[in-house]
């Protein structure tokens, strides 16, 4: 049985200004950093193995303090960075989501594209780390396209705002992935 566990970075500026990142690079803020140093113990609760990370500096920057100070492989994988939204990077949610009620977005890329790719990095993780607890640090839209397509996110809750270092856990067994828990903090 292999473990992964899909951690969302910190908060940003772009976050507490409710605009749109996506693939935007934006660092964490200092509350960000504060909030992987607050819950940073109760991570290590589960033994990681490896940490992957998005190359964006807002989830390495979570990977990197996560990280301290244990002595594990820690490897940056551009399968796990977030979504693009297109011509919609930058613009405040609310002016977005009035604008493309429908969720789609102009040179934006699918939920599909974002499994695919991702689902493609989970074949190898496993192959690589067969039987081990990997720790991933990405980005909401991608856990939450995941979340949606192996159906985990119960009905009515479509539109789930995911926390900031929400923890969502994925088990391979049997040759299948199964969602063991999501959205849940490190603190719970």
């Amino acid at each position: 049985m292999t473990t992964i566990c899909l951690i969302r970075h910190g908060e940003t500026d772009w976050n507490v200004e409710k605009r749109i990142q996506g693939r935007s690079n934006i660092p964490l803020n200092e509350r960000g950093v504060r909030q992987v140093r607050e819950v940073h113990e109760n991570i290590w609760n589960t033994k990681w193995d490896v940490i992957y990370s998005s190359p964006l500096d807002r989830a390495v920057q979570t990977a990197q303090i996560i990280h301290e100070p244990f002595e594990i492989p820690f490897e940056i994988d551009d399968a796990f960075i977030e979504k693009s939204f297109g011509d919609v990077e930058g613009e405040p949610y609310d002016d977005v989501f009035s604008t493309y009620p429908d969720g789609i977005f102009p040179q934006a890329e699918t939920d599909e594209e974002v499994v695919e790719r991702v689902r493609v990095a989970f074949s190898e993780i496993v192959r690589k780390h067969k039987g081990e607890h990997i720790l991933v640090v990405t980005h909401g839209a991608v856990i939450h396209a995941l979340l949606a397509h192996l159906q985990a996110i119960p009905r009515g809750l479509e539109h789930i705002v995911l926390h900031h270092l929400c923890m969502n856990t994925f088990v391979y067994t049997n040759e299948q992935w199964k969602v063991e828990s999501f959205n849940r903090l490190p603190t719970e």
